[in-house]
């Protein structure tokens, strides 16, 4: 193929695509996509990262078997963005299944991780994994501590752990965060 300044190039389809998702535009996103493939150009990291925030108006499972077949579920950018996606339709196991086949988890992938399970009441879990994101050096920021912190409001939750999470928040100058404050309320 020669290539003049004016060939479609993977970046320029990424951003019609990420430009239709913008203006809520979900079928010529779509479309714009498998054009993208007809065309010969293969997704990268970006394209399916970008793509995948339009979930649930476009269903994830299509893309992420694409980003299967593509080599890109256990990078970073795109196993976030697909744990992102089932974590806001509540589908954890299969949110848990991402986040274990990552290659590298980041902060954003551990408190999205964290948000699914206060989604879900599950305090026990929400603090189990935040035991294991310090345990592996990783520092929490102030959406971290929110998530967790949410998750251990619930009525399940032991009243032990919000005072221990408090004690961390408080020793990370979190405590003054708009988002830990507000979720710090319900755990008392």
């Amino acid at each position: 193929m020669d290539c003049s300044p004016l060939c479609p190039t993977v970046v320029s389809w990424t951003a019609m695509v990420g430009g239709y998702l913008e203006n809520g535009m979900a079928e010529q996103t779509l479309h714009g996509f498998r054009n993208m493939w007809r065309e010969d150009i293969k997704p990268n990291e970006f394209t399916f990262s970008t793509i995948l925030t339009a979930a649930p108006v476009l269903p994830p499972s299509q893309f992420h078997a694409q980003a299967i077949k593509a080599g890109y579920e256990s990078s970073p950018k795109v196993g976030t963005a697909l744990l992102i996606v089932y974590v806001k339709l509540r589908c954890m196991e299969e949110a848990a299944k991402i986040f274990s086949l990552m290659d590298e988890k980041d902060t954003v992938s551990w408190s999205a991780m964290l948000t699914g399970y206060a989604q879900i009441g599950d305090s026990e879990g929400a603090a189990r994994l935040f035991r294991r994101m310090t345990q592996q050096g990783l520092k929490p920021n102030e959406f971290t501590f929110s998530s967790v912190l949410n998750a251990c409001s619930s009525p399940t939750a032991a009243v032990e752990q919000g005072k221990q999470l408090q004690g961390l928040v408080i020793k990370s100058c979190f405590d003054n965060a708009i988002c830990v404050s507000s979720a710090l309320g319900p755990v008392w």
